[in-house]
């Protein structure tokens, strides 16, 4: 599945959308048994759910990694340092904590 691009993914997703309704069709008008022809249209429509659900996926992981690729670019020279925020106590304020 991961040699699908998201054009000819469209297309095959589509497909097997269609061959799901095409087998549900007909079950309901007895060419073929409707147990067959539910679970051949199960079988399709739910391909074509996870294939787009991938495809969404390494869509969302390929402009998250090249952002985050773009982020580490910036990061190598520049290291800042923390330090830890002083106790208010050491002041010897007069206001409650």
């Amino acid at each position: 599945m991961t040699d699908i691009s998201n054009r000819d993914g469209g297309r095959f997703v589509a497909f097997l959308f269609v061959s799901g309704w095409i087998f549900a069709i007909m079950g309901g008008l007895s060419y073929i048994s409707e147990t067959t022809s539910l679970l051949f249209a199960a079988f399709f429509w739910l391909t074509a759910v996870i294939i787009l659900i991938w495809n969404r996926v390494g869509n969302y992981q390929l402009n998250r990694l090249s952002m985050q690729s773009d982020w580490n670019e910036f990061e190598g020279g520049s290291e800042t340092e923390f330090s830890a925020l002083p106790n208010p106590s050491e002041f010897e304020l007069d206001v409650p904590l």
